[in-house]
């Protein structure tokens, strides 16, 4: 990221602000980051809103769910997390 501020002429923590999603960057900073990439506007604006990190929240269709799939969806989850975390002690053993 600090290759891409100093291209751009920002700050570092302007970039890292912008990529965290703390920050919205103006049509200004948008072209400075732009021409530091090489890419059109439009371009870099589409792969931002891709790139930045945004609060997640459950779609709409959450409300269908009734308490037998939530549970079944958290036993899942729990399972997913308790084959990773067993992958990785296995993956520090060796």
């Amino acid at each position: 990221m600090v290759a891409l501020a100093e291209a751009a002429n920002l700050s570092a923590a302007t970039i890292h602000r912008i990529f965290r999603g703390d920050n919205r960057p103006n049509d200004i900073t948008m072209r400075k980051i732009a021409n530091a990439l090489d890419l059109p506007v439009d371009t870099v604006k589409g792969r931002l809103a891709m790139v930045v990190r945004r609060q997640w929240s459950p779609p709409a269709a959450i409300e269908l769910l009734d308490d037998d799939d939530i549970q079944v969806i958290e036993l899942m989850i729990r399972q997913l997390a308790k084959h990773r975390r067993e992958a990785l002690e296995l993956a520090g053993t060796q």
